[in-house]
């Protein structure tokens, strides 16, 4: 059976809109995500002049760079502690759940032997 030109032009309607949405909505949040955490970020500029910093000698938005530089600079931030964490502060617990462990299956062998 034929389908009609109506039936057909729905089909592409709907490929296309299956195919664009999920790259617009991605494309959204990111803006909306950078958008957020550069204005969060752009405190950690705290350091330059806003004469530098914002348009207007200092009156205006921060400039697109320097938003940025600040949503690098908290990206290389979260990545050391990101770092630390995993590495030095992880093995440090991971050491002391391995201690606990074995304090706990010494006391567990121990009780069994005394039965």
């Amino acid at each position: 059976m034929r389908k009609t030109i109506f039936a057909r032009w729905r089909s592409c309607f709907l490929t296309g809109l299956a195919v664009t949405f999920p790259a617009v909505v991605s494309i959204a949040a990111v803006a909306w995500l950078f958008s957020t955490v550069s204005s969060i970020t752009d405190a950690l500029l705290f350091f330059l002049p806003h004469s530098i910093t914002h348009s207007n000698g200092g009156l205006g938005p921060v400039h697109w760079y320097w938003s940025t530089a600040a949503f690098t600079l908290a990206v290389a931030m979260l990545s050391v502690i990101g770092l630390l964490a995993r590495y030095y502060i992880g093995k440090k617990i991971i050491d002391w759940t391995d201690r606990a462990m074995m304090q706990v299956m010494s006391g567990f062998s121990e009780r069994m032997m005394i039965i």
